[in-house]
């Protein structure tokens, strides 16, 4: 069964359980490929710094008013509109986060026996899908470079195609160079 959270899937066998509106009866998924699981650290670490104050009020909301009422804000807001404004905050918070793991999910490149599929999330709530038949398929290049990228194996795979097709690019994934080996094995 095909971990749902994984990065990069590469074994025909564990795949079968994936599939997407495009498919066709007799293709078969090859490699299945999303960003870096570390390119979520940095949005992570920033939704925890962001979300610390307002979970400080939730945890210690008396010492938090004993500094609040003897400050400007007691003059301004009462308690319930200040926990009314935390609430808000909060759900800016939880957007940033959503939206930051939607698009980490949901950017994937698909390898099939037939294309090339590279699906990107544009949010809210936008799709981006280019294709290319795999005879379409010119050059394909992989770059590694920078010291997260040697220290997570991750780089950036491009694939350019022949004609007006658009070409298509991928950044940040796991282990570069076999993702480069496993596409040139399947093209035509």
């Amino acid at each position: 069964m095909h971990n749902p959270l994984s990065t990069f899937t590469f074994d025909a066998d564990n795949i079968k359980s994936v599939r997407f509106s495009t498919q066709y009866d007799n293709e078969s998924i090859k490699l299945f490929l999303r960003r870096h699981v570390a390119t979520n650290f940095f949005w992570l670490f920033m939704l925890v710094l962001l979300a610390s104050p307002a979970l400080f009020l939730v945890f210690y909301p008396d010492l938090v008013f004993s500094f609040i009422d003897t400050s400007v804000f007691a003059q301004l807001f009462s308690h319930t509109e200040l926990k009314l404004i935390v609430a808000i905050y909060m759900l800016g918070v939880s957007y940033y986060g959503i939206m930051n793991f939607m698009r980490w999910y949901f950017d994937v490149l698909i390898v099939t026996n037939k294309r090339v599929i590279d699906i990107a999330l544009v949010p809210p709530f936008n799709w981006q899908v280019t294709q290319a038949q795999l005879e379409e398929v010119q050059d394909v290049r992989h770059t590694q470079g920078g010291i997260f990228g040697i220290i997570f194996n991750m780089g950036n795979i491009y694939i350019q195609t022949a004609g007006t097709s658009q070409n298509i690019a991928i950044y940040k994934v796991p282990k570069p160079n076999r993702v480069h080996e496993l596409i040139i094995q399947l093209l035509p």
